[in-house]
Parts: structure tokens; sequence; C-alpha cells
């Protein structure tokens, strides 16, 4: 988790009926860990702590409401998307420009690949449960996708995730609000994905990818990743950046960097992506998600069009002293 977010999610200030609410109802969950396995259903303990600046999901939905209204995008068909794990407070106007964009209307199921960042894993985890709660209700877990890419898995690439970690990692819960503000009342389903340490050989991110090729096939299916970008500062022990990125400002520099790497996405170059990597070593938390994006759009079949929607820093760093995460909304859309 980024410390960025960190500082939110521990926010000293008195807590909202909201967040009680939902804290007694977590604290009930926790009491009997087997009946969240036997229940299925798993309310994420860090939704408690993302609205910090919010009085209670009505108040969250106006929120949501007006970034959107400010946003002012059109609906697209949307096939993919680079979103923000951060909190809402740092991250929410620049995954407004994405949400707003995405027509659901012929969408089934929502993929959403996300890196971990509390356990250490290769392959990819998928949650044992079969719901996830949000502030404006359920959002269903396709477990008939998920049981058929198990059994289709000759590489042992794709396990299950540990509730506990489950329960810990945000890079996915903070995508479910949104998604569920946009799709509302219509019958999708989510399929979650954590992925972890997939390497840079561009031949393992093809087998790694395999499973996910003929859903990302299904005009019906839209995937989003979740990813934040630059995390510069001691704290992130990332201050160099390289020449060829010099501005005036740090926060300039960290722009140029980024931006570099989202025209690399625009091009669905995943050899140039995982070369830019190398080179920069720019912190981006989604890397890995984003190879398997990249390797998606490569094989896919109907012609499409990626582009950086809005772009944000959670701070101007202007000394090597400073802190900032960065934040892309990038959305890959169908010609």
């Amino acid at each position: 988790m980024s410390d960025i977010k960190s500082s939110s999610r521990y926010s000293s200030k008195k807590s909202l009926p909201y967040e009680k609410a939902l804290s007694s109802t977590i604290s009930q969950i926790n009491k009997n860990r087997d009946d969240i396995i036997k229940n299925k259903v798993y309310c994420p303990i860090e939704l408690k702590n993302v609205y910090t600046l919010l009085e209670d999901r009505e108040v969250l939905k106006s929120k949501i409401e007006e970034s959107f209204k400010r946003a002012n995008a059109q609906k697209q068909n949307v096939k993919a998307a680079i979103c923000p794990h951060a909190g809402y407070d740092y991250a929410l106007e620049t995954n407004s420009h994405v949400y707003a964009s995405i027509d659901v209307e012929n969408v089934k199921n929502i993929f959403i690949l996300g890196p971990n960042h509390h356990i250490y894993n290769k392959g990819f985890l998928f949650p044992r449960v079969e719901k996830y709660e949000t502030p404006f209700g359920f959002l269903q877990i396709n477990k008939q996708i998920i049981s058929d890419i198990i059994k289709s898995d000759t590489h042992n690439l794709y396990s299950f995730i540990d509730p506990d970690d489950d329960e810990e990692e945000h890079s996915i819960e903070m995508q479910l609000p949104l998604i569920k503000y946009i799709i509302k009342d219509k019958d999708i389903k989510i399929v979650p994905i954590y992925v972890g340490s997939i390497g840079n050989d561009l031949k393992k991110i093809d087998l790694f990818a395999n499973p996910l090729k003929k859903y990302f096939q299904d005009q019906h299916n839209l995937f989003l990743f979740s990813s934040d970008f630059c995390h510069y500062g001691p704290r992130f022990r990332f201050t160099n950046i390289l020449q060829k990125y010099s501005d005036t400002f740090i926060f300039k520099q960290i722009e140029n960097m980024d931006k570099d790497a989202v025209n690399i996405i625009s091009h669905h170059d995943l050899t140039g992506f995982v070369d830019y990597l190398n080179e920069t070593h720019n912190t981006i938390c989604g890397s890995n998600p984003i190879k398997i994006m990249l390797n998606l759009l490569q094989h896919y079949s109907a012609s499409v069009s990626t582009k950086l929607m809005h772009y944000s820093q959670s701070n101007h760093a202007k000394s090597r002293s400073d802190s900032s995460v960065s934040y892309a909304g990038v959305i890959s859309t169908v010609n």
C-alpha cells in the first residue's frame, strides 16, 4: 500500500456515521473467519477508511457525481483502462475521467487486475469469496469464469488468495465503489485478479496472459488494470530521474517520465514498456498488470486506440526530500 494512501487511511479525524456502521459490520465478520468462507460474503475492510472526508454513502455519491460532471467525458466503447488505486481524496478526479467514459450497456463481466502490495507471489490469485460489498450494494464475482480458468491452467499460474491478504490489499478494492456506481443495478459480474511478479521475459508474460485471451476477445468483457504511476521521494527510495526528463521542477520531471510511459502504452508496445522500466526504474506499482494489458491488446482482433484521459500528482515535489505519487487515467477504446 502506498504511503500516500496510508496517511488517509489512518486519519485521526472523528469516525463518521458510515464508517461506524461499516466498522461494526467488519468487527462482526472478523469474529468468525470460518463464516466468511462459509457465507462467501466479504466486506472489504479498506472501505471503512476510504471516505475520511465523506459523511455517508449519499455524500460519497454526490462527490462522485460532481467529479464525473467536472470530467465531462463522453461515453465510449472502452475495452480496457488503467485506473489509480489511491484514496479518493487523491485520485478520484483522475479515476472519474476513466469511469465516466465507460459505456457499460453491453458489458457482462468486468475483469479487474491489480498488484499485490502486501504479499509477494508469482502468478495470479483469485479471491475465494462470491461477492464484495460496496457502499452502493454488492458486486457479484463470476465464480464460473474463475473455475474455468483454474481448470484450464496447466502451468499452475493461477491460485487463490488468503482472505486475510485479500482483506489487506487495496488495489482492486479501491475500484469497487466506482464500478458499482457506473453499473448500478445491471447484471454485471466482476472477476478480480491479483497479479504477482511475472518478470520481464516476453514469452513468460504471454504465458501468464494466455488464459485471459479468450475473455479479452469477448466484446461483452471490460478489463480494468489498477495502477498508480511514479512514487517519488525518500520514503519510496526513488529520487533519481534520468537527465532526458530534465525540467525546471522535479514534479515536471516526474510528469515527463510518467507521460513517456503512457506514450509507450498508447502504442501497445510491450517490449518498449519493459525496456522503459529497465531504463528508468520508474516505480509504477501496477507495472505487472500493465504488461498483461499490453500483451492482450497486441493479440486483440479489433482495432483499438489508447489515450491518456487525465494525469495528476498527490503533491508537486520541488526538492529531493519531497514525496509524491502520480496517477494516470488511460482508456483503450474499440475503433
